[in-house]
């Protein structure tokens, strides 16, 4: 049997920026002085939004204004980030 670890952490700056960022657009335009920093951001950004538009259908449109709503949206970036890793390295294997 093989096993295969992918980690993430929230505590992740970029994931933490990215989530910033998308609750709050005007965070953008100082983070993205930094062509490196922009360009991890614009990536995570497109898995927050489509992370929360899930959220969104699944527990409702009020999900947004419960107090554990950023937090429960980083843990969500971590895991559907790390999850097409796996699935990368699975294929090299092959």
């Amino acid at each position: 049997m093989k096993i295969v670890v992918v980690l993430g952490h929230s505590g992740c700056g970029a994931v933490s920026a990215a989530v910033n960022v998308f609750l709050d657009p005007s965070r953008y335009l100082a983070l993205a002085t930094s062509h490196s920093l922009r360009n991890i951001l614009d990536r995570l950004l497109v898995v927050v939004q489509a992370s929360a538009k899930r959220m969104h259908e699944v527990l409702g449109p009020d999900i947004t204004q419960c107090p554990g709503y950023r937090v429960a949206l980083i843990e969500t970036l971590v895991v559907v980030s790390a999850a097409p890793q796996s699935r990368v390295i699975e294929r090299a294997k092959q």
